[in-house]
């Protein structure tokens, strides 16, 4: 093995052991509520979000993502969204099922097929809890800056992930690292 190897190894190690400290004081810190929480996520963050730190999924919207204008019209409207039942739409680009709820469409990205997703956001939507929502925001997959006031106006706890940093909203996480993208990568 090569000096950089080792290198790379030995700063893996240290990562994932940092790692395991970090998720260990932020489950700390959100007490013994944090299953109770519903985290709306319009794509992969919020499965990531739930599964570090240890959360049942308490929400359908997890393994999919929504176009950014679709997303904030499920968010102002969860209440109407969550009450219709999904429809098959088709398959993407990569074989996995586009679903059609109400006028918006869901990217159910990693299902193998409609039957599971409808399975799996059947079983998740009957726990949301609605006095216990927290959504999750992202400026990719279409998000315009015109979607601002609308997010603004949403009356949960929010963040919205960005490479940039728009002025007059504090639900903003401006991301270092993706400055000289068009929108914040995987976070």
């Amino acid at each position: 093995m090569t000096l950089a190897g080792i290198k790379l190894r030995i700063n893996t190690m240290i990562w994932k052991i940092r790692r395991c400290f970090i998720r260990i004081f932020y489950r700390n810190k959100l007490g013994g509520n944090n299953s109770q929480i519903s985290v709306i996520s319009c794509n992969c963050t919020g499965g990531v979000v739930m599964s570090e730190f240890g959360m049942k999924f308490m929400t359908p919207t997890v393994n999919l993502f929504f176009n950014a204008s679709d997303f904030v019209k499920f968010c102002e409207n969860l209440d109407y969204y969550l009450s219709l039942k999904p429809i098959d739409a088709g398959k993407g680009i990569d074989g996995y099922p586009i679903v059609k709820l109400g006028d918006i469409i869901i990217n159910a990205v990693h299902y193998d097929s409609f039957d599971s997703f409808f399975n799996k956001w059947e079983e998740r939507k009957k726990r949301v809890n609605m006095n216990k929502l927290f959504l999750i925001f992202s400026d990719r997959d279409g998000f315009e800056s015109n979607l601002l006031p609308r997010i603004d106006k949403i009356p949960y706890p929010k963040v919205l992930f960005s490479n940039k940093n728009f002025e007059g909203y504090d639900f903003i996480c401006e991301v270092p690292g993706y400055e000289g993208e068009e929108t914040v990568g995987s976070v």
